[in-house]
């Protein structure tokens, strides 16, 4: 007699928990508005020694995006690869990782120039 629960799957059920969770969504959500201005604010009403906090905060948002990027790929069916899609990929996956790799240039650390040049200017 064949029984009707799904087989257990604790390693989706715990991704499909942090990726549904209130503290999560709302931390993404609050990265993503920085990421989208953060840099902007910056440059527009930021005096030059406040960059490296914006710089730390990007590396933050990175680093939560490479996260919630890898944990989907890994817990939900057809995010990373679907029929139909762009050269096989997911539209979902490809709009986080195109959106992920946006904010290196962001994060300063591949900078050509350390910002100061020793004559009292930044190189904004």
């Amino acid at each position: 007699m064949h029984s009707s629960v799904p087989p257990e799957r604790p390693f989706e059920d715990i991704i499909h928990t942090i990726l549904n969770n209130m503290v999560f969504s709302t931390l993404v959500t609050l990265l993503t508005i920085f990421a989208l201005f953060g840099d902007d604010v910056r440059i527009a009403f930021c005096e030059p020694s406040m960059d490296q906090v914006f710089f730390t905060l990007s590396i933050v948002a990175l680093v939560v995006f490479t996260g919630e990027l890898t944990i989907s790929c890994v817990g939900k069916p057809n995010y990373m690869f679907e029929k139909g899609g762009i050269m096989g990929l997911g539209f979902y996956f490809l709009l986080d990782g195109v959106s992920t790799v946006s904010l290196i240039p962001d994060t300063n650390l591949f900078s050509l120039s350390g910002g100061d040049d020793g004559d009292g200017t930044d190189n904004r």
